[in-house]
Parts: structure tokens; sequence; C-alpha cells
């Protein structure tokens, strides 16, 4: 069985229908800055505090100290011995006897008793381990302020019991936490300058030089600060031997060069560090080295006199001469020979 199948295609041109879609050109400079933007604005409070760290950490150094209890200072009052007199509020602590008075009455009932103990014991904190930098959140200034807070509340017209014991209760709760944190404004730490040796120099060994220097103390008197002096080698990577230490900051000190340093005064590359410590915060300090190496030349060889040496050659050879010279004196020989029949006796004299 047979089925024929037609196809018919229709060639004829359509009526075209033409669809206009107009298309916007995306501005993507624009909408970059609108999402910088955006971005910004999100993190502007990440931003600010970043921000902070960086100026804190800029401004402000910490170092780990130590704080100690009123039952430490109680039992140990021979290390705080130096510290005294110290004054709470009206009342001056001349010596550590009475001292042990003050330790002794501080289960009084009495709250300025009872402060002025735990005052004591933070002043000597304070003077041993160089905390007066802390800072006490809860009354919004660091250890002076509170302990001068203490005094204050310490003299007439005497504060309340209530600021007494708040008080009171801050300082226990700091001295109880035995580690703290200290952190310094760099602003108050000695500032150090080293005027000689600065480099160049060139000292003779033996001799006697004059080391200069200035040392500032904004946080406090430059009396204060209490002066080391040290000797650096290998450009001042190591500084390990001490010249001078604990000198009062009078701005010079006169070095006796000791020919016997052994291998520090063979480098060429010396220098010398200041080291200025605050001795009412011993935490702030500050120091300074030589810009540049100076150096040490041999001690020189002693110089004769002139004619010295021949003259004492000269005497040496008139000894030596005189030591071998025969003594021009009389030798009297006297010889006795005596014989049975007779007797002769021969005086021989040359």
């Amino acid at each position: 069985m047979r089925i024929d199948v037609k196809f018919y295609i229709d060639l004829r041109p359509k009526e075209r229908i033409n669809i206009k879609i107009k298309r916007e050109k995306t501005n993507y400079k624009a909408l970059f800055c609108f999402a910088l933007a955006l971005a910004l604005l999100i993190n502007l409070p990440m931003l600010y505090a970043y921000e902070a760290h960086i100026i804190n950490v800029t401004a402000t150094i910490c170092h780990k100290s130590e704080a100690r209890t009123m039952g430490y200072w109680k039992n140990h009052l021979e290390v705080a011995e130096p510290y005294f007199p110290i004054w709470l509020g009206d009342l001056e602590v001349l010596n550590s006897n009475q001292a042990t008075v003050v330790f002794a009455n501080a289960n009084s009932k009495d709250m300025a008793v009872m402060l002025r103990a735990q005052l004591l014991a933070m002043k000597l904190n304070i003077k041993h381990f160089g905390i007066g930098d802390y800072w006490v959140e809860s009354y919004g200034m660091n250890l002076y302020g509170l302990t001068a807070l203490a005094d204050d509340l310490l003299t007439e017209p005497y504060g309340s019991r209530q600021e007494m014991e708040d008080v009171k209760d801050a300082l226990v709760g700091i001295s109880e936490m035995e580690l703290l944190r200290v952190c310094l404004d760099k602003g108050l730490l000695p500032q150090v300058r080293v005027l000689e040796p600065n480099g160049g120099e060139e000292w003779e060994i033996g001799s006697q030089q004059i080391i200069r220097w200035t040392a500032i103390n904004p946080g406090g008197l430059d009396s204060d600060l209490i002066i080391d002096i040290w000797y650096c080698n290998d450009s001042g990577n190591n500084c390990y031997y001490p010249i001078e230490q604990d000198t009062d900051n009078d701005g010079e000190y006169l070095w006796d060069i000791p020919n016997n340093m052994g291998f520090e005064t063979n480098s060429f590359n010396s220098k010398i560090k200041i080291i200025a410590i605050d001795s009412v915060n011993i935490l702030r300090m500050g120091y300074d080295m030589s810009d540049e190496n100076f150096s040490f030349k041999p001690e020189p060889e002693p110089e004769l006199e002139p004619g010295l040496l021949e003259s004492v050659l000269g005497t040496e050879t008139e000894s030596n001469n005189e030591a071998f010279t025969e003594p021009e004196l009389p030798v009297e020989i006297i010889t006795e020979i005596t014989t049975e029949s007779s007797e002769e006796t021969f005086n021989i004299v040359p």
C-alpha cells in the first residue's frame, strides 16, 4: 500500500513586527562609589575604635607591676624603711616603729584609722613598685589621685564615714590584685639626651673624660631623677659595663677610663647609654645613647727626659768597672817558719 505525503512550504514574506527595547547603559562608577560610601557608613564605629586604639598605643606605654597587701607591709617593715617619712592626711609617719602602730589599729571601729592603715600600705606600694599611674576605673583617676583623695578625707574638715569607707575598699581591692598592668603617658617619661661622647671622639685609655647629658622630668622635678651610666660596645648592642649607677642628675660625670677594661676598650664601635629613672615613680624611665660610635686609643709610652738614658748607662758602666778594679792597698804577708834549731821570720811586702 502506497501513501503519498506532501509538504507545503510558504515562502512568502511575512510582515515583520519590530519591537524596540530601549537599553540604558549601566553607570558602574556611580554604583561603586555608592557601595563604598555604604560600607564606610556601616563600619564607621569600627574605624573610630581602631583610630582610638592607634592613638592609645602611641601615647602610652604599659608595664606589668605588682602590689602587696597591708599584711605584707606589716610583716616586712624592713623593706619599707627607706620610704619614710610618709604623710597620711594630717599624720606624718616618720619610721617603721610608727608604721607598726598604724597597722596595729587597722581593725579599729574608727573608719579614719582603718583608712589610714590602708593608705599607708598603698603609698608603700606606689613607692616600691611604681604603680602610681595605675588607672582606677571606678573613680576615673590613677592611684596618685586616689591617694590624694584619701589624704583630703583624713585632713580637717574630715570626710564622711561613707566616703572614707568607699576609698578604703578601693585601696584594699587594688592591694589584693597583686599583679597590675600599669600604663604610663609617654609625655610624662623622662627625656634624656647624651651630649658627649656623641660620636667621633677618640678617648685615651687611662685618661679622665667628662660624660655630659641632659635629663628632663616632665612628670616631676628634674632633681628627682637618678642617673645610670653604661658603657656599650658593638655599636650599642651590648651594654653590660656599668660606669656609674644612682648618681645625681647634674649633667656630667668625670670618668677615669681604666686601662684594664679588657675587650671593651679594644672596640672602635663604642657608645655611652644614659638611663634616667624617676625616684618618685620607678616605672617612669627614659634613656638615650650616643648617636654615633666613638673609640679609644692606647695610653702613650712614657718618655725619658733628655740625657737621662745616657746618664743612667754611664753610671752603670762606672759601677761595673769599679767592681773589677783591684784595691790599691798594701798587703803584708807574715810567714813564720819554725825548726828545731832556729826560728826565722820573713816579712814580705809587695
